[in-house]
């Protein structure tokens, strides 16, 4: 699992390697007005290779219904503001500011997702939790905090102390958070019978 999400971080820093080759001998960029520095083809090329990466999620992110897109949308539209307010201003370092802050604040968290989900998947709670604990570092929105404590109450040893933070995680969840996390109780308790009631009475609330 972790082998496929390094795999999977290396194609995409084989994509931008693949950008900079294609940009890179791109001419520098003209000096604009009242500015002295030209921007280099590398600077230029890391700048747009960035924009490109946040350009295309945001469409898509602006498109979808996805809960806690809100707060990737902000990230993203910060990513290409930052990439053209940093060309004028610092035209010697724009393409490493803004494809670092492209890496630590989207790929980073989402390798960090990936890895949590896949070590869940794999029976590694505690592995998972650990991963999980990082994201509300680079991303403090409320979907990526619910999902974080989530982790971290799943991962916990006894029932008691399961039930306990899924109860405290319900007190401020969303309606869909609070039926899930419901389910999540009665899993831990080992009640599968009130288990499928909720899903059957779940099943039937979509009907109607």
């Amino acid at each position: 699992m972790i082998r496929r999400s390094i795999k999977n971080l290396l194609s995409w820093a084989v994509v931008i390697v693949g950008l900079l080759v294609l940009f890179v001998w791109l001419p520098a960029g003209p000096a604009r007005p009242g500015q002295t520095t030209q921007i280099s083809g590398l600077q230029l090329s890391l700048t747009y290779a960035a924009m490109f990466f946040s350009i295309v999620p945001l469409v898509r992110l602006a498109k979808s219904q996805l809960p806690g897109r809100h707060s990737w949308i902000a990230v993203h539209s910060g990513v290409v503001a930052l990439g053209f307010v940093s060309m004028p201003l610092l035209p010697q370092w724009c393409g490493f500011i803004t494809a670092s802050v492209l890496l630590l604040l989207v790929f980073t968290p989402n390798v960090l997702s990936d890895l949590a989900t896949r070590r869940l998947s794999a029976g590694y709670a505690r592995a998972a939790a650990s991963y999980a604990r990082l994201l509300p570092l680079l991303h403090p929105s409320r979907h990526v905090r619910y999902y974080s404590s989530f982790m971290s109450a799943h991962a916990l040893a006894s029932i008691e102390q399961k039930v306990a933070a899924y109860q405290a995680l319900a007190s401020q969840a969303s309606p869909e958070e609070f039926e899930r996390l419901n389910c999540w109780i009665l899993v831990a308790q080992d009640d599968w019978m009130g288990v499928l009631s909720r899903f059957a009475a779940w099943a039937t609330q979509r009907q109607w």
